[in-house]
């Protein structure tokens, strides 16, 4: 019986290291393919969905989509040296056709689907994010990268400022990949819980989004951006004239009292002082102190409207 079981044993042990040495040469052999084989890193590449992140309707837009199509992208992909230029689709206007079911407002309006899941409001599509999220793709066809920050340093509130949006925060979620629908792009971005933070973010009012297509890294690629913010409110603008003019009014004011406290330092050193050089001095005092009184009554008003814009903003 011992001997049984001591060959039980072995037998267990052996078909483990056999399937351990099995695996091992599936991996090696794996691991070559993908050093090598440029056939297999294509494909590797090709079924990959890659993402990155930094946070209506009565009819689906897989039935009114606007199609998008890659437009003057010549050439076999796997043969190009030049990255090619690449236009990114933002508007009702941009209709050429594809066989990818892809839209601007196919992408608001599953993001805004998700948003009534979870009981927020719908963001509101603005043109000016929509801009900057199609110069961010347009920027990564052309330097051929694949990040929130481009080479240059350059990020979502760069852009949006490039675009003249004023906004109180800003967000962005970026995709790169091979899409057949908005629903299933979507849905791969609320898969990501970082991504998904963005689109349930209860802070972001208005959302803009763009999508291209064309070579990325040797293969043809969709990419889709989503630009997510919160704009400023329509508050009155601080007056940095004022602001300037009471600079100026402070230190001219600030001259004068040195120049009064000499004045005074002589009137009271030397009883001889004449009665004109008095009365120049009550004269200049008086004026004095009617600016000082003026300059406060101005730095009042200018500080309340300092608090008025930043209540405004906060509201």
């Amino acid at each position: 019986m011992l001997n049984k079981a001591k060959k039980n044993i072995f037998n267990t042990m052996f078909r483990i290291i056999r399937y351990i040495l099995i695996l091992l040469a599936l991996m090696l052999c794996l691991f070559w393919l993908n050093k090598n084989s440029a056939w297999f890193k294509d494909k590797m590449e090709y079924t990959k969905l890659f993402f990155q992140t930094i946070g209506g309707p009565n009819s689906s837009p897989d039935d009114i989509y606007n199609d998008i199509v890659d437009k003057g992208l010549g050439g076999n992909p796997a043969t190009t040296t030049k990255p090619s230029t690449v236009k990114a689709y933002t508007s009702d206007t941009d209709k050429p056709k594809t066989t990818a079911k892809i839209s601007i407002d196919g992408i608001i309006y599953y993001a805004n689907l998700e948003r009534k899941k979870a009981g927020l409001p719908a963001l509101v599509k603005n043109t000016k994010l929509n801009r900057s999220a199609s110069a961010k793709i347009d920027d990564m066809f052309s330097a051929q990268y694949f990040e929130h920050n481009s080479p240059d340093g350059k990020t979502a509130a760069d852009l949006a400022k490039q675009f003249d949006y004023k906004f109180q925060i800003v967000g962005e979620n970026l995709a790169l990949g091979i899409f057949d629908t908005d629903k299933t792009l979507v849905q791969a971005w609320m898969d990501s819980p970082s991504h998904r933070a963005n689109i349930l973010n209860a802070k972001y009012t208005e959302m803009g989004a763009a999508v291209g297509i064309g070579d990325y890294k040797g293969q043809k690629q969709w990419m889709a951006v989503q630009h997510f913010a919160k704009p400023l409110p329509s508050c009155k603008e601080i007056d940095s004239v004022g602001q300037k003019k009471i600079d100026e009014e402070k230190l001219a004011l600030e001259t004068e009292e040195r120049e009064l406290q000499k004045m005074a330092g002589i009137i009271e050193s030397d009883p001889s002082t004449s009665k004109e050089y008095i009365n120049n001095y009550n004269t200049r005092v008086t004026a004095y102190n009617e600016s000082l009184n003026k300059l406060r009554t101005s730095i009042a008003e200018f500080n309340k409207t300092i608090v008025e814009y930043n209540n405004c903003v906060k509201a």
